[in-house]
């Protein structure tokens, strides 16, 4: 199961103040998970734009 089908599932457990940044490899299932977490009244959630892949392409070590 992909993460993202647990949001609905797992909304619970992320709290409204924490940080939340989001990844995947290239951003866009990410990005349609943040959208859904703000629609759900988050409002500390960033996307990481590109993925891991924009990550790895700006020299950012992945370990």
């Amino acid at each position: 199961m992909r993460p993202c089908t647990q949001l609905s599932k797992r909304l619970d457990e992320v709290h409204k103040a924490q940080l939340v940044v989001l990844y995947c490899q290239l951003g866009l299932r990410s990005a349609h998970a943040c959208a859904y977490l703000s629609a759900s009244g988050l409002d500390n959630v960033h996307n990481l734009r590109g993925g891991i892949q924009a990550w790895k392409s700006s020299g950012l070590a992945v370990t």
